[in-house]
């Protein structure tokens, strides 16, 4: 038994869009909370405050930047306030990303089979959305991700809508 799929002759924009999300989604983490942490828990700051008792329990010197510590464990405590409170954002930034996908990639594929130029502009746009938010996160004001928020919602639940 054979099946054959039909697609519109734009669904490789449709791809095109959930793949270019998808890459966002990786590569964001390496342009925001890399920095930072590359920043943060440089060399000097890992040996200073956890040389002496990172060598005794692991038998090896302190890890560079800072892993495993995702922004509220031990080697945080050490940050300053301001510091921990820009590493925490830009986790929340990614975390907020990576918890969008399962809902975003999925609409963006089905819905783009029966709506393809729809869902590939809403794709894009919920693309550039997610940058806007990721900025606005890593602002000292938290609130400013509302602008990229308001963006990303909108598309998703106009790509859920395809779904009905």
């Amino acid at each position: 038994m054979t099946t054959t799929l039909s697609f519109d002759h734009n669904y490789g924009m449709v791809l095109l869009a959930a793949t270019g999300i998808s890459i966002e989604c990786f590569m964001i983490p390496a342009f925001t909370t890399g920095i930072l942490r590359r920043k943060l828990f440089t060399k000097d700051f890992m040996e200073t405050h956890f040389g002496e008792i990172h060598r005794k329990e692991c038998g090896v010197p302190p890890p560079s930047n800072g892993y495993p510590d995702h922004g509220n464990g031990r080697y945080s405590e050490k940050l300053s306030y301001k510091d921990w409170f820009m590493l925490n954002n830009s986790y929340r930034a990614h975390s907020n990303f990576v918890e969008s996908l399962g809902v975003i990639i999925p609409a963006t594929l089905i819905g783009g089979i029966g709506f393809p130029k729809a869902a590939t502009i809403l794709g894009w746009t919920y693309f550039l959305g997610r940058i806007i938010y990721t900025i606005g996160y890593h602002t000292m004001t938290p609130t400013n991700r509302y602008y990229g928020y308001s963006i990303t919602l909108l598309c998703t639940f106009a790509l859920l809508g395809f779904l009905v």
